[in-house]
């Protein structure tokens, strides 16, 4: 019996075995076969659709396209990135156009200088921008070429515009921005600041008025303390000439212990113009001249042939002399320097 189950075993081990060869073989049998089968290559869609055909590279969903030839946006406090894509034209001009008020942080930013050109107006803020061509390529091969232009502003809004060349038809040539929340507090504060001009305008005025008041009150009393103290006066009639200029004067005065005034007239009889440069007053003191630190005062500067101007020269001097000698210049022309002794 034992001897017989032995005999059984053997026969299911040789059939299973034989089961597995079988198997081992189908299986690479099939493989071989799909070995052997050609090679067959798909090519990607995009290799066999027309260039026209071929789907467009897919939109940032941010950028607003703009379709006008003379587009109005709207800008807002709340707005701090604007975006949107507009079509350009090669050979035409695309302007944008901004509120007064608003100026550039910074230059424009450019993605592809060889595609754009921007060129920019300060006052009020104007970005000019042109489409480049390129050498040796048509223009219909240049549609749908695209790069972005940033503009920075001073009232926190930056500007990315997305500037693709297309055929003119479709392009735009001016995107005006408005901005009313803007515009409106710009004018309040030029009315304000107008307002406060003038009453600053006002005020300066009115204080300029009592400084007026105030110093005509001075020169009349000091006037009349000088002149209560000490007062002379000389009359006489000199007079010199150069080049048919005369300079003339007829009276000298001395108000207090200090105060020298003297009068002067110019008298033209030269047939052009003549206009007075300066006047200068010199003391004469032991035989040498010393320039008085004066003031002096004259109707007009210009005088025609035949016409007469007349004037005043005043200083202060502890040192009394009883000689003085006014100097006048021309300004242009000959330049004559005419020189007069005067005295008490």
């Amino acid at each position: 019996m034992y001897e017989s189950m032995k005999v059984i075993n053997n026969t299911d081990r040789g059939t299973a075995m034989t089961r597995t060869i079988l198997a081992f073989v189908l299986l690479f049998g099939l493989t071989l076969s799909a070995a052997e089968q050609p090679k067959t290559q798909t090519a990607p869609a995009s290799a066999t659709m027309p260039a026209a055909a071929q789907p467009a590279p897919k939109q940032d969903d941010r950028f607003i396209p703009i379709t006008e030839k003379i587009a109005t946006i709207e800008l807002k406090n709340t707005d701090t990135i604007l975006y949107r894509t507009v079509n350009i034209a090669i050979g035409e001009v695309l302007v944008l156009e901004y509120p007064e008020g608003v100026t550039l942080l910074g230059d424009p930013v450019i993605g592809d200088n060889a595609l754009l050109r921007a060129d920019i107006e300060a006052n009020p803020l104007a970005v000019k921008v042109w489409a480049l061509p390129f050498q040796g390529v048509a223009e219909n091969e240049m549609w749908g070429l695209n790069t972005n232009l940033q503009v920075r502003t001073n009232v926190g809004i930056t500007f990315i515009v997305n500037f693709r060349v297309s055929e003119a038809a479709k392009a735009s040539n001016r995107i005006v921005f408005t901005y009313p929340e803007f515009t409106n507090k710009q004018k309040a504060m030029q009315d304000t600041l107008v307002e406060l001009k003038n009453k600053l305008n006002e005020e300066h005025k009115k204080a300029m008025s009592e400084i007026d008041k105030l110093a005509e009150t001075k020169k009349l009393e000091f006037l009349t303390r000088e002149f209560g103290e000490f007062y002379m006066c000389n009359s006489y009639k000199n007079r010199e000439q150069t080049e048919l200029v005369f300079l003339s004067s007829d009276r000298i005065c001395k108000i207090g212990p200090e105060t020298i005034l003297i009068n002067f007239l110019i008298k033209n009889r030269y047939r052009n113009y003549f206009y007075l440069k300066e006047v200068k007053v010199y003391a004469v003191q032991g035989g040498s001249e010393v320039e008085m630190d004066s003031y002096y005062w004259v109707d007009k500067y210009g005088i025609k042939f035949d016409e007469m101007l007349k004037g005043a020269v005043g200083f202060r001097i502890k040192d009394y002399t009883p000689e003085y000698v006014i100097e006048i210049t021309e300004e242009s022309g000959k330049m004559r320097k005419i020189r007069l002794t005067v005295g008490f």
